[in-house]
């Protein structure tokens, strides 16, 4: 990727290295390098921007290179879908179909993180009949749409994808694929209420996870919360202070931060410290609040606040507490 940063591109060059600089880019996100994306970002501007006016295809790669930093490190999925449906449009007017359906892809991604859940739901299906297979985004179309249909109620079918997805990847020996998915098992089996299964998944899935600091965060909120469903309170805040920890190191709390922030504030009052339960609160509606006043839309700054559980569990204890 640094050596893609020096490379200056023919005209007719300007789309494939756009279009190699993105999957780059989308690597380099999951590995929580965001200053080096923010570099590339600047790149793909530059080497595109000359051509852009009568190149649909490099304008659409310009836009997709930020439809996953906006929401996982500036916690902004507004943006990011603003910038996933202009890539989309733009891969269209070129009939350029695999880019196409990897935009959409990525607009199902924030239009879940927007909690809208029906319209992501649709998108992400639109993916899978599209037949089109994209490596390192296999992950993230997984948690997508497990999360999408587990947040609207659809444990059982979230759960079933996942485990069957896995499982492929685990006999295709894709083992770069297998600690994100069991991150996302673990995950739904804490929400189908079977936390000690929860809690065994999210241990053989954090080895896994080295080189994934965005998946091992969220995997270790996760094995806080099964922790907790089995009242060990004191495990439980030991594990949610180490996500929030790897959290606040990356700087970045936009790759389910929300739970993991929930996560602490019930294993820190489960503990019996309500005080410091009640600041982590607070702080926890103060940065949902920030993050709404950006969304555009206002249903879906109400499906943000409303449909999505953290951050209605976490809005609804703030009333409760008279936070």
């Amino acid at each position: 990727m640094r050596s893609l940063l020096t490379v200056e591109p023919a005209p007719e060059a300007v789309v494939g290295i756009a279009a190699t600089i993105n999957l780059g880019i989308v690597v380099l996100n999951r590995w929580g390098r965001f200053a080096l994306v923010e570099e590339t970002l600047q790149r793909v501007h530059a080497i595109v921007l000359p051509v852009a006016a009568h190149e649909p295809v490099a304008r659409g790669w310009r836009h997709l290179a930020h439809v996953v930093i906006e929401p996982w490190w500036h916690e902004d999925p507004w943006a990011g879908l603003q910038h996933a449906e202009a890539a989309q449009a733009s891969f269209r007017e070129a009939n350029h179909r695999p880019s196409t359906l990897l935009a959409q892809l990525m607009v199902g991604m924030n239009l879940w993180f927007l909690g809208a859940l029906e319209a992501a739901e649709r998108e992400l299906r639109g993916v899978l009949t599209g037949g089109t297979s994209y490596g390192p985004t296999a992950p993230i179309h997984l948690f997508c749409l497990a999360g999408t249909l587990a947040d609207r109620g659809a444990l059982e079918e979230a759960y079933e994808l996942a485990n069957r997805t896995t499982r492929a990847w685990q006999a295709r020996g894709r083992n770069e694929h297998e600690g994100p998915g069991r991150r996302v098992l673990a995950d739904l089996l804490c929400r189908r209420g079977e936390p000690a299964a929860a809690e065994r998944t999210a241990r053989a899935a954090l080895p896994l996870l080295t080189v994934h600091p965005l998946e091992r965060m969220a995997a270790t909120a996760t094995l806080a919360a099964a922790l907790l469903a089995q009242g060990r309170a004191a495990e439980a805040l030991a594990a949610a202070e180490e996500a929030m920890r790897q959290y606040e190191a990356l700087g970045s709390f936009g790759f389910r931060g929300a739970y993991a922030r929930l996560v602490h504030v019930e294993a820190l009052e489960a503990t019996g410290d309500h005080a410091s339960a009640a600041r982590a609160l607070a702080a926890a509606r103060d940065r949902l609040r920030i993050q709404a006043a950006k969304i555009g839309d206002l249903a879906l700054r109400r499906s943000f606040l409303e449909d999505l559980p953290e951050n209605a569990r976490t809005l609804a204890l703030a009333r409760q507490w008279g936070e």
